[in-house]
């Protein structure tokens, strides 16, 4: 979501991602932290770290979805208009 919501703010792709991992990183420390004060939990620097990975492995999934949906966007923009060739 917050990879979305950068690019759609018109951040570019590479400072859109660096943003959306720093923004999750910040989050699942803060998780972390909130969990020192729930009982019979504690916070755990792995946990942090699964989190972190989780998110870059979100990335890349999104910058794979953009690459193929961008590349067939733009295919489908490169074909002639089927009604001009009618004409």
């Amino acid at each position: 979501m917050a990879m979305n919501a950068f690019r759609r703010s018109g951040f570019p792709m590479n400072k859109s991602a660096l943003l959306s991992f720093f923004l999750c990183a910040l989050y699942a420390v803060s998780d972390e932290i909130h969990q020192l004060y729930v009982p019979g939990r504690g916070a755990k620097a792995s946990d942090v770290f699964i989190d972190c990975a989780g998110a870059a492995a979100g990335l890349v999934i999104y910058r794979i979805l953009a690459f193929v949906f961008g590349s067939i966007i733009s295919r489908r923009n490169e074909l002639p208009d089927h009604a001009e060739a009618n004409d």
